[in-house]
């Protein structure tokens, strides 16, 4: 999604991209367009990369190096593969997030571009507001199934 934005917008940037913003939303820091793109698309992907490798490795760590409730439960040979199985899929959801985030950060900067002069949307604070809160319904929901369901059997 992010980077679908990247390409659909890359024309409405200026040559020269104002790609940093302090925290009234002046302009204090500049890049050229392609490396904007390429720097935007490069981090966004090392993260969900990151993201995914990480959850997808979890597999393979020690089980006492996994924080779970109720651990002996969840890392039992049985359940193992479902275990695992739920935190790739939180991964990938996480990984969603940060796409989201990305893409909406990416669109203020074309937003901030397009005006005269150059400033940041403080729009950019209620997008961090609200990454910040779906990460905390991710967290919250994640350890709440592995302990709702452990309790329940």
């Amino acid at each position: 999604m992010a980077l679908s934005s990247l390409i659909g917008t890359a024309q409405l940037l200026p040559a020269k991209v104002a790609s940093h913003f302090n925290g009234a939303g002046a302009p204090d820091g500049w890049m050229g367009r392609q490396d904007y793109l390429w720097s935007m698309a490069g981090v966004e992907l090392a993260l969900a990369l990151l993201i995914l490798g990480v959850f997808y490795g979890m597999r393979y760590f020690p089980p006492a190096a996994i924080n779970l409730p109720r651990r002996e439960y969840w890392l039992s040979e049985d359940r193992r593969a479902e275990t695992f199985g739920i935190l790739f899929r939180a991964g990938a959801w996480l990984a969603s997030l940060v796409a989201v985030l990305f893409c909406g950060l990416h669109l203020l900067v074309v937003a901030a571009n397009s005006s005269q002069p150059v400033r940041l949307s403080s729009a950019a604070w209620l997008l961090l507001a609200g990454f910040l809160a779906a990460m905390s319904v991710w967290a919250v929901s994640l350890v709440w199934r592995f302990w709702r369901v452990a309790q329940t059997e």
